[in-house]
């Protein structure tokens, strides 16, 4: 299908040009000083599939800027100086698929900014100032796959912010200032398979904090706070291949954090499938002792893949322990008991 294209790459326009051919597809005018969207600016091109009006100076968008978009799939406003969105900004607009409104100064969305996008499948957010998002704010978005929030300033993920999105496949919020995550916040996120959360403030996971993460294969959580994982904090994952604990305060890592079961003579197909592949804890000062046995046990039979970590009190690190520690976990009898020991102190 033929195309037509308008280009306004740094022209030096300050709106939106009123003579754009009604049979344009795709609009360019990225790098102008525009500072405002009026409305029905863009009425006329009922045809339009893409707008890329990146790095402008655009604060303001009127109620009806998009009116007559009738074709519209992308909308791509990163790098203005957005800092509201106000209910109506966006019409009904079934066809838009991508939203990019990275790279601006939104410090509020409110609840039902995005109710009319039903077709949208990637809203990208991050790089903002966003401390406050509307309870249910996505919760319409019912075929959204990927949700951009990182570098904001979020201080918690609750169950009300993530409600509805059974479709989502990656959600990033790595970089914000999240110290909490409460119960049950991922419930409806069953096909998510890359949550990112590294960079946060996190200093606890409590049990089961993944629970509903069905599909998960990749958590990120490096460069956070955390000092203790509870039993069953990292279990209700069954698809998990790596997870990233880099850059925190961990001292241990007992098997019960991902599976209650008593620590196997080998592992078998059910010990092996509750724990990811990889395992990422440099950065981390462990105390290398019988509680991560389990570990050693794994990398010798193929099972995980760890990178190296400093231990607490020598100067071995990880790779140096597992070729020295072998009478410490030979006893497997002897660990279980220590380490149910440990669990329960």
């Amino acid at each position: 299908m033929d195309s037509t294209y308008s280009y306004g790459y740094c022209k030096g326009y300050t709106s939106i040009p009123t003579d754009i051919s009604s049979e344009t597809t795709v609009l360019y005018m990225s790098g102008n000083p525009i500072e405002e969207l009026h409305e029905n600016a863009f009425a006329n091109l009922s045809s339009l599939q893409g707008m890329y009006i990146n790095y402008n100076a655009i604060r303001v968008m009127k109620m009806g800027s998009f009116n007559g978009l009738l074709s519209i799939q992308t909308i791509s406003l990163s790098n203005n100086d957005i800092d509201t969105i106000e209910l109506q900004t966006f019409p009904n607009l079934p066809t838009l698929v991508h939203l990019k409104l990275n790279n601006n100064s939104i410090q509020t969305l409110m609840a039902g900014v995005f109710d009319s996008l039903s077709g949208l499948r990637d809203l990208y957010l991050n790089d903002n100032i966003l401390q406050t998002l509307g309870p249910a704010i996505f919760s319409r978005l019912q075929l959204l796959e990927h949700l951009y929030l990182q570098n904001n300033w979020i201080s918690e993920i609750s169950p009300e912010l993530l409600s509805g999105m059974r479709n989502l496949l990656t959600l990033n919020v790595a970089n914000n200032r999240i110290k909490i995550i409460y119960p049950q916040s991922f419930l409806d996120l069953g096909k998510v398979e890359h949550l990112l959360m590294g960079g946060n403030e996190l200093t606890l996971i409590r049990l089961r904090t993944f629970q509903g993460l069905s599909s998960l294969k990749v958590l990120s959580l490096e460069r956070n706070e955390i000092s203790v994982i509870e039993p069953l904090g990292l279990s209700d994952l069954p698809s998990i291949t790596e997870i990233d604990l880099s850059g925190n305060l961990l001292e241990t890592l007992p098997h019960a954090v991902f599976n209650p079961q008593d620590f196997p003579e080998s592992f078998g197909h059910i010990f092996q499938k509750s724990i990811p592949g990889h395992i990422y804890l440099s950065g981390n000062i462990m105390v290398c002792n019988y509680t991560l046995c389990w570990m050693k046990l794994a990398s010798e039979e193929g099972w995980l893949i760890t990178d190296d970590f400093r231990c607490n009190g020598t100067l071995q690190t990880w790779t140096e322990y597992k070729t020295s520690s072998s009478s410490l976990c030979r006893d497997g009898k002897n660990f279980q008991h220590n380490n149910r020991s440990s669990l329960a102190d």
